[in-house]
């Protein structure tokens, strides 16, 4: 499972190293719901260990009380995270609707993720034809 979400972290913040300057170290911010039991294994398993394996980005993991609230709030007004945990893709679809998220169709051609990822999986990303999340 974490190797998984490991792979699919990897392919999105390949967006944030090709968004960024090469000689630059990037900051990338995930938010997810805090859990007491996750956390510290996300931290070690997850962050830690993508951190240690390359130079060009560093994920920051904010662990939320609340999250979907502070989530929304933060979006609204333009101060919501690069990367975002929700509970399933009718928050993503909320969300996008709503104009607070960015498509990621473009790199998800560029990368091939279709062919990456399990057809259940991608496609539960996908509203109003373009690529907005992976689970």
């Amino acid at each position: 499972m974490i190797n998984k979400i490991y792979k699919s972290l990897s392919l999105i913040l390949s967006i944030a190293f090709i968004s960024g300057p090469i000689y630059a170290k990037s900051t990338v911010t995930w938010w997810a719901e805090a859990n007491a039991d996750r956390d510290p294994v996300f931290q070690a398993k997850l962050v830690d260990v993508f951190n240690a394996s390359q130079n060009e980005i560093e994920l920051v993991m904010e662990f939320k009380e609340a999250l979907n609230d502070v989530l929304r709030t933060a979006m609204i007004a333009g101060e919501g995270p690069d990367i975002v945990e929700t509970p399933g893709p009718s928050y993503v679809k909320e969300y996008q609707e709503a104009g607070l998220l960015s498509s990621m169709e473009s790199y998800s051609k560029q990368y091939g993720w279709e062919e990456l990822l399990l057809p259940w999986s991608y496609s539960a990303g996908v509203f109003d034809g373009e690529f907005y999340s992976a689970p």
